[in-house]
């Protein structure tokens, strides 16, 4: 509960300064960024090649009845992904050149190895949380570079992806880590889904 309370204390800190330079309210339904625009500073810093984000999913799961131990519990986990993507042509020239490096940081308890799989024999690939998973510590997400050639029929890309960026890609339609994501990154333990390293 105390990282909780910490997570989130730290993203209203690191938002609150934001304000201040934001064109938009804060939080606001009808702003194109969650932040605004920094007084023009994203846009500028957009136009010259870099967009920068920062994005939070928490989820909470119970067993309401049911699983190895059916003693009834609520669990929270949360994740939060820091990126940078550089337009190359902008930066350095480079004709339909991109760069994109995010970092990933999960936290909080996952319901299916607290109260619902029997420890002693664990299923791979199907947690009812899908942003919990790979250690509570910072991973890398993605590191890589693309160059698209040939009239944008080719792209080559080279680097540190998780396989659903460009294949298997199954989207995210509940949080059931099932039903989310490259289902090819769940169980086979040589690839591996967001975060990756």
């Amino acid at each position: 509960m105390n990282k909780l309370i910490y997570s989130g204390t730290m993203l209203l800190a690191l938002l609150h300064p934001l304000q201040t330079l934001a064109n938009e309210t804060l939080f606001s339904p009808t702003a194109k960024n969650m932040t605004g625009e920094w007084g023009g500073v994203r846009t500028d810093l957009r136009r010259h090649g870099y967009d920068f984000t920062l994005e939070y999913s928490a989820m909470t799961a119970t067993n309401i009845s049911g699983g190895y131990d059916r003693d009834k519990t609520l669990r929270y986990s949360d994740q939060y992904i820091l990126g940078v993507n550089m337009d190359l042509e902008k930066i350095l020239g480079i004709h339909d050149g991109e760069f994109k490096a995010s970092v990933n940081n999960r936290n909080g308890r996952d319901l299916t190895q607290d109260r619902l799989q029997d420890p002693r024999a664990p299923v791979i690939g199907s947690g009812v949380q899908s942003n919990y998973g790979r250690g509570q510590t910072w991973h890398a997400t993605q590191f890589w570079f693309k160059k698209t050639g040939w009239d944008k029929k080719l792209d080559l890309k080279v680097g540190l992806m998780p396989p659903g960026e460009d294949f298997d890609n199954n989207g995210c339609f509940f949080q059931n880590l099932s039903l989310c994501g490259s289902l090819a990154g769940h169980g086979s333990g040589v690839w591996y889904n967001t975060p990756i390293g």
